[in-house]
């Protein structure tokens, strides 16, 4: 299939640099999204870091509430119940971020016979007022069940402790994180103040403290929630369990254990909260241990840059098309001038008139090649004129040199060209002749087919064989008939397939016929005349001979020499015969009969003939048979 030079400058020059100018610009919009990625990532990062110092300032507020508590117990150790009461309602109704809060003494140290007291205050979600009462072994055994940390850590280590969460059942009855904190009674471990942290209200508090926080997790040192919106996550699941169900590779399970490393910085890690790939921007809380995490889900960090990626894809394909819109009209442009050289050279060669360089005024190739063609064309013509002249001239001198009348014929029986043969011939000058039909020079009423089949194989020559000639009568000017033997062959014109006839005059050729024939006629008639007075003395002599074998008073010797002259003559009558029958063999018409002969009784004739020479020269001629 043929493609136009529009489509092949579309197709060779504007997709490939279509192609070439979409995989740059993905390229760089693939640079420019890493770049991107990190930058947003080392942001995150930033973030992430400043969020868990404000986090931990935040939450360290509330631990402060606890350590003044703790020192002012230190300071005033003999307060009475409605004043501890009065201390925790203050603590718990004037800070938001305080649930709850608790004193719980070591038993004996606040007042004697009274083995175990811790007085709890708390929100009434329901109410939304403060609940007082007295953790001690009715409600559960805190002081003895090593599960409450927030009795035994503080009492082991002698210092503030944050406490892994858990949910308070009987006290509080929320899921909740304590920050415990001893205090000292005479000199020696009196017990520990307290102060509760909501952590299902903890999201809704930092996003309101601190503006911006988002979507996040706090992570104990050892991969457990602390804090996570998904309520089913915190107590029950570490980060790993999550990791397991998720069947995520163990490079998954490397980045997680960055998180809880202690340092800060992010990683993505791929579906690990049902959010698709998810950057991990992490940092410590320094004084809880904790890390927190903050989550930006991929889609949601590449939002506005894929929204602008967009644009710059969807201009920078307008571009394209619009350049590619550019090439198809300037590829008409181009293609016009060689698409209307092309018509031209078409035209031209079906001879349908002349080039017309005028056409292209432009002074590119175009113009150039046409000029070129132009001068191509008038060279061409030239050299077709020299090539026709001389062929003109080798057909006129191969006619005239030809030693038999000949003539050029076209399809139409229209006589193209004669030579001076035919001139002689007929009596006609070219002029005469020349257009006319070639049944011009045969008689009219000529009764042979000859007339119709030369007119058959003039309207085709290819079917012209190697040897066609045929006998026809020709007509001389003066009118005058004579016989001729026409042949013919195929010969190519410029004007297509004609004919060449070569024409012989067969007058002298039929003269020598007829008086040939006539010696034959007069051969015949003699030996007619012949052959009487040949075989009338022949028969004679025969018939003498037969009478003479008759008779019975001759001797042996003498019939014998009968019977060789009878014999003899009737050889010599078959030998005249013979030659009288030449006249039948000229004429065709000689008859051959098959007969059955006696070869003893043929050399028994020849030993009787022969022998008679043979005796007269002394000789004896005889004959043997096996």
């Amino acid at each position: 299939m043929a493609i136009s030079i529009r489509a092949k400058m579309i197709l060779f020059i504007g997709l490939p640099a279509m192609t070439i100018f979409m995989a740059v610009l993905f390229w760089l919009l693939g640079f420019a999204e890493q770049q991107a990625r990190l930058m947003h990532q080392a942001e995150m990062a930033e973030e992430a870091a400043a969020v868990a110092e404000q986090f931990d300032e935040y939450i360290g507020k509330a631990a402060q509430v606890a350590d003044i508590t703790a020192r002012f117990i230190k300071l005033v150790p003999d307060l009475q119940d409605e004043e501890i009461y009065g201390i925790l309602k203050g603590n718990v109704g004037l800070n938001r971020r305080i649930y709850g809060a608790a004193m719980a003494f070591e038993p004996g140290t606040y007042k004697e016979g009274n083995r175990l007291f811790s007085p709890y205050v708390y929100e009434d979600k329901a109410g939304g007022g403060l609940v007082e009462m007295d953790i001690n072994e009715q409600v559960y055994d805190w002081y003895r069940d090593e599960q409450w940390q927030w009795w035994h850590l503080p009492k082991q280590r002698q210092e503030g402790v944050w406490t892994d969460p858990y949910f308070d059942e009987g006290a509080g009855n929320i899921l909740m994180v304590t920050y415990a904190v001893p205090f000292q009674r005479n000199g020696a471990f009196g017990g520990v103040t307290t102060v509760d942290i909501d952590l299902e209200r903890l999201g809704e508090d930092v996003n309101k403290a601190i503006p911006g926080v988002g979507d996040f997790v706090i992570l104990g040192p050892d991969g457990r929630f602390i804090y996570s919106k998904d309520k089913e996550m915190i107590l029950a699941h570490s980060i790993f369990d999550v990791l397991d169900a998720r069947k995520n590779p163990s490079s998954a399970e490397a980045m997680v254990r960055r998180l809880l490393e202690g340092g800060s910085g992010e990683v993505t890690v791929e579906d690990l909260l049902d959010q698709g790939p998810v950057i991990h921007a992490y940092a410590p809380i320094p004084s809880t241990g904790w890390t927190f995490v903050a989550l930006h889900p991929e889609k949601t960090v590449m939002a506005e840059f894929r929204k602008r990626r967009a644009m710059v894809i969807g201009g920078f394909a307008g571009a394209g098309v619009l350049m590619l819109m550019t090439l198809f009209f300037m590829s008409g442009k181009v293609a016009g001038p060689i698409r209307k050289l092309r018509e031209q050279v078409l035209r031209v060669a079906e001879g349908d008139g002349e080039f017309q360089v005028s056409d292209f005024t432009s002074r590119d190739e175009i113009g150039e090649l046409a000029k070129a063609f132009a001068d191509l064309q008038e060279k061409v013509r030239d050299r077709e004129v020299r090539l026709e002249t001389a062929r003109e001239r080798t057909l006129s001198e191969l006619l005239e040199s030809a030693p038999d009348a000949m003539a050029v014929v076209d399809r139409e029986g229209r006589i193209c060209r004669i030579n001076e043969k035919m001139e002689e011939m007929f009596g006609f000058s070219r002029m005469q002749v020349t257009g006319d039909s070639i049944l011009r020079l045969l008689p009219e009423g000529e009764a042979s087919e000859g007339p119709g089949r030369l007119s058959t194989l003039l309207r085709d020559p290819a079917q012209i064989g190697g040897a066609t000639t045929m006998g026809l009568q020709g007509m001389r000017k003066g009118g005058d008939a004579f016989p001729v033997e026409i042949g013919m062959a195929p010969f190519h014109e410029p004007e297509g397939l004609m004919s060449v006839i070569v024409i012989r005059d067969m007058t002298q050729r039929e003269e020598a016929r007829r008086q040939v024939e006539a010696a034959a006629h007069a051969k015949s008639e003699f030996l007619a005349h012949m052959s009487h007075e040949i075989r009338t003395p022949l028969n004679a002599i025969i018939g003498f001979s037969q009478l003479l074998g008759r008779d019975d008073t001759l001797d042996d010797d003498t019939r014998r020499t009968v019977r060789t002259i009878e014999r003899s003559g009737n050889h010599l009558l078959t030998l005249i015969n013979d030659i009288l029958e030449m006249s039948k063999i000229e004429a065709g018409q000689l008859t051959m009969n098959k007969e059955s002969v006696s070869l003893r009784g043929i050399a028994e004739d020849m030993r009787e003939m022969m022998g008679l020479k043979a005796r007269q020269k002394g000789l004896q001629f005889e004959l043997e048979w096996d």
